[in-house]
C-alpha cells in the first residue's frame, strides 16, 4: 500500500486573505440585511441574527477546511437572496391562509415551517440534480440555464429594488446608476467606485424619512425546526403546487451554478471536490432550515479573482470574528441603517449575474428569444393575475422560463427540447405551471406541449436518419 500523498501547503499571504474576506463579509452584510429588510416587509417577522448568520459561519469554516486539505482556494460560500426574494414575494393564498387568521407567534411558528420544508425540499433538488449533472455530462446546458437565471436575477435583485427606492426616494437612482456605469465599463480603479459609493450612501443616508414601525405591524422572531409544522407543511398538496413553481427554478440554477463555479476554478488550477462543494451546500443549508434562517446556502462568484490576488484558503476563517460580530450585533446595524443604501450592492449582483448571457446573443432573434422566455417571470412578479391569460401564464413563472429556454435555445438538441415539452405537460396537468390542475386549460396546456414534444421528436428522428444516410 502506498502513503497517502502529502499537499504541499504553501506559505500564507495574510493581506490577500484579509481582503477576500472583508469582500466576502461584506456580501454576506448586504444579503442578509437585505433578507432581514424584505422578510419583515412581506410577512411582518423579523429573524434571528444569529441563525441567519450560523449557516455562512460554518460553510466557510468548512470550505477553508476543505480546500486546506486538497491545496486548493478556498470556495467562497454565503445565503442566497434570490431565494427568499422569490419565494417570500409568490407565496400563493392557500400557502398563507394560516397566518392571515393567526397573529403573532402563531403566524411564526406557521412560516417558520414552511421556509423549512422549502428548504429542504430545495437541499434535496440541489443535491440530486447536481449528481444527475454530473453522472450523466449535461455541463453543456449552462448555457440554456443562464438565461431564466438572468430574468430572475433582474427582476428580484434590479427592478424589484429599483422600484421600492424609487417610490421612496428617486435622488438615489442616482448614484446607483454612477455604480452600475463603472460596472458595465469594467472600471478596476479603487477611487472611481469609492466616490460613487460614498455618493450612493449619503443620498441614501439623508433622503430616508426613518419611518417608526407602527403598533399593527406585529413582528416575531422565527423559532427553531419544529418536526410537527414541517411535517404539515410536506403533507399537503397546496404546499407542492406553491412552492415547486418557486423552488424549482432556482434549485435548476443553483446546480448548474455549482457547476460552473466548479469549472471556473479548474480554469485558475483548483481542482475542487464536487462531492465536498454540494456537501458544504447542503449543510449550510440544512443548518439554515433548522435554525428557520429562510436563506440556503450557496457558492457565490469571486473565486477567480480571490485566487489571482494571492488568497487561498484561510479567508474563510478570517471570516469567522466579523460573521460573530455580526452575529451579536448586527440587530443594531439593521435599526441604525436605512434599507435602501443597500439597493445599489443588490443591483450590483443581480447586473453582473444578468449579464451572464450577453456573450450568446449574436442577432435580434436572441435579444426576441431571451425577452419571450424572461416574460414569465416579469408577469408573475409584477403584473396583477385577475385577468384569466395573465393568471395562466404567471403561474410558475421561473419553471415555465426554465421550459422555455430548452424550447428556445437547445439548438441542434431535438431530445432535450422534447423531454422540455414533456416536462411542461405534465407539470401543467399537475397545476405546477399555468392553470390549476385537472382542469380544461390544464388539459389543453398540455395537449399544447405534448404536440411541440411529437413535433421536437419527429425533427429529432429526421436529423438522425438524415446524419446517418
Amino acid at each position: 500500500m502506498h502513503a497517502p500523498r502529502a499537499v504541499d501547503h504553501p506559505p500564507i499571504a495574510w493581506l490577500p486573505e484579509i481582503e477576500a474576506a472583508l469582500v466576502c463579509v461584506a456580501e454576506v452584510l448586504v444579503v442578509l440585511m437585505l433578507l432581514r429588510q424584505q422578510t419583515l416587509e412581506l410577512t411582518g417577522i423579523a429573524l434571528h441574527w444569529w441563525a441567519l448568520v450560523a449557516p455562512a459561519l460554518i460553510a466557510s469554516v468548512l470550505a477553508s477546511f476543505s480546500a486546506r486539505a486538497s491545496g486548493a482556494t478556498a470556495l467562497p460560500f454565503g445565503p442566497n437572496a434570490v431565494f427568499v426574494l422569490a419565494f417570500a414575494r409568490g407565496l400563493g393564498p392557500a400557502s398563507l391562509g394560516m397566518c392571515t387568521q393567526a397573529g403573532g407567534a402563531e403566524c411564526g411558528r406557521e412560516l417558520g415551517g414552511l421556509f423549512t420544508a422549502a428548504l429542504l425540499v430545495y437541499a434535496a433538488m440541489v443535491a440530486g440534480l447536481t449528481l444527475l449533472i454530473l453522472k450523466l455530462r449535461l455541463e453543456r446546458y449552462r448555457r440554456v440555464l443562464l438565461m431564466p437565471l438572468a430574468a430572475i436575477c433582474w427582476t428580484y435583485l434590479v427592478v424589484a429594488p429599483a422600484l421600492k427606492v424609487a417610490a421612496e426616494s428617486i435622488a438615489v437612482i442616482v448614484p446607483t446608476v454612477a455604480l452600475l456605469v463603472l460596472l458595465l465599463a469594467g472600471v478596476r480603479r479603487f477611487a472611481p467606485w469609492l466616490v460613487a459609493l460614498g455618493l450612493w450612501f449619503v443620498i441614501a443616508w439623508l433622503t430616508h424619512d426613518f419611518p417608526q414601525p407602527s403598533a399593527a405591524h406585529a413582528v416575531a422572531s422565527l423559532p427553531g425546526f419544529s418536526p410537527r409544522v414541517v411535517w404539515m407543511w410536506l403533507s399537503r398538496w397546496t404546499f407542492w403546487m406553491d412552492a415547486l413553481p418557486l423552488v424549482a427554478p432556482i434549485a435548476i440554477a443553483n446546480a448548474f451554478g455549482i457547476i460552473e463555479n466548479l469549472a471556473a476554478a479548474r480554469e485558475v488550477g483548483d481542482h475542487a471536490s464536487p462531492s465536498h462543494t454540494l456537501g458544504i451546500v447542503t449543510i449550510g443549508t440544512l443548518t439554515g432550515a433548522a435554525l428557520g434562517a429562510t436563506a440556503p446556502t450557496t457558492v457565490y462568484v469571486g473565486h477567480t479573482a480571490f485566487r489571482r490576488r494571492g488568497a487561498r484558503w484561510a479567508y474563510g476563517l478570517c471570516m469567522v470574528p466579523p460573521l460573530c460580530a455580526m452575529g451579536m450585533f448586527g440587530h443594531r446595524l439593521a435599526d441604525l441603517l436605512p434599507a435602501t443604501i443597500f439597493f445599489g450592492a443588490t443591483a450590483y449582483v443581480g447586473v453582473t449575474v444578468g449579464l451572464l448571457p450577453r456573450r450568446h446573443l449574436k442577432n435580434v432573434g436572441d435579444v426576441a428569444r431571451v425577452l419571450l422566455v424572461a416574460l414569465p417571470v416579469l408577469t408573475a412578479a409584477f403584473v396583477p393575475t385577475s385577468h384569466p391569460a395573465i393568471a395562466w401564464l404567471a403561474r410558475g413563472g421561473g419553471l415555465t422560463a426554465v421550459g422555455w429556454a430548452f424550447l428556445c435555445f437547445a439548438e441542434r438538441d431535438s431530445r432535450a427540447r422534447e423531454a422540455a415539452a414533456w416536462a411542461m405537460a405534465v407539470a401543467s396537468l399537475l397545476g405546477i405551471v399555468h392553470a390549476p390542475p385537472l382542469g380544461v386549460v390544464s388539459f389543453m396546456t398540455a395537449l399544447a406541449y405534448t404536440g411541440v414534444a411529437l413535433a421536437a421528436r419527429r425533427v429529432a428522428s429526421a436529423y438522425s436518419a438524415t446524419t446517418l444516410g
